[in-house]
């Protein structure tokens, strides 16, 4: 059984690297039960200090699915577990980040690291794997804005 999620994330062009391509910053601000809570996250957020400064099309609400052996009857009272990866690469002064999903108990996220860890790639990295638990529609970050790393 797969049920969905909305994670809110915003992301604004920092700065262009050495070839002229941008180089985004992004972060997640919450994982919201529906479509319209997402939404309306958005509305309380936009206003916020540096949010404020980007257009709203910073904001990106993305669906991502959640399989279980079971049917979720209330998806306002769970808990997900997102595993992600990220380093560091000094020469381009810029941090990779790979978001690899959500899970419905810490033990489903380890269980992926593992196999995930085994990849060349990540090898070199194996200490910047990352779970992060986040309450559907509880918790929230950035609710008092942030300051923009390049002085916008």
């Amino acid at each position: 059984m797969i049920t969905y999620f909305y994670k809110l994330n915003f992301a604004y062009e920092v700065r262009k690297d050495k070839k002229g391509e941008p180089i985004s910053s992004s972060f997640a601000i919450g994982y919201l039960s529906t479509l319209k809570k997402a939404t309306e996250k958005i509305e309380e957020y936009k206003n916020l200090t540096g949010f404020n400064k980007h257009p709203l099309n910073c904001f990106r609400i993305e669906k991502i699915g959640l399989r279980t052996a079971y049917k979720i009857k209330n998806k306002e009272i769970v808990d997900l577990y997102e595993l992600a990866h990220e380093y560091y690469i000094e020469d381009e002064d810029v941090f990779h980040v790979t978001y690899f999903g959500i899970y419905s108990t810490e033990e489903e996220a380890e269980t992926e690291k593992r196999k995930i860890s085994r990849k060349r790639i990540y090898k070199k990295y194996l200490e910047n794997f990352t779970i992060s638990k986040w309450r559907v529609d509880r918790d929230f970050e950035w609710k008092e804005g942030f300051d923009n790393d390049d002085g916008k």
